[in-house]
């Protein structure tokens, strides 16, 4: 399966080089990223109050627990492992997305300068 995505991958962006203009694919590119960017961060504040609240009721919360939050999840039941997932996958969603935008952003720069004014 991950090759078939990686080759269906392959197949768009070579068709985005070739048929897409540049600057339509750079504003698709920004938009893709602002989208991301919304998308990720909204739900990694979410994901960083439902993990804290969570963690409340397992002691104290190390300094700057925000900063490395993932080895808590040990600490979490599984009850609460399934309020603040969801949020974390999402965030992770939101990631990939916004490096695809920038990628998009990338290569419509890159046609800019290869295909000239």
């Amino acid at each position: 399966m991950l090759e078939l995505t990686i080759v269906a991958a392959l197949v768009i962006v070579v068709v985005m080089v070739a048929a897409v203009p540049w600057p339509s694919l750079l504003i698709a590119g920004l938009a893709t990223t602002a989208a991301g960017l919304v998308l990720g961060m909204s739900t990694g504040v979410w994901y960083h109050v439902a993990l804290g609240r969570a963690l409340l009721g397992s002691g104290p919360l190390p300094p700057r627990w925000w900063l490395r939050p993932v080895p808590l999840h040990a600490r979490l039941r599984p009850g609460d492992l399934r309020s603040v997932m969801p949020w974390f996958y999402a965030g992770a969603v939101g990631f990939v997305i916004t490096v695809v935008g920038l990628a998009v952003c990338a290569i419509s720069m890159g046609l800019a300068i290869w295909r000239g004014p």
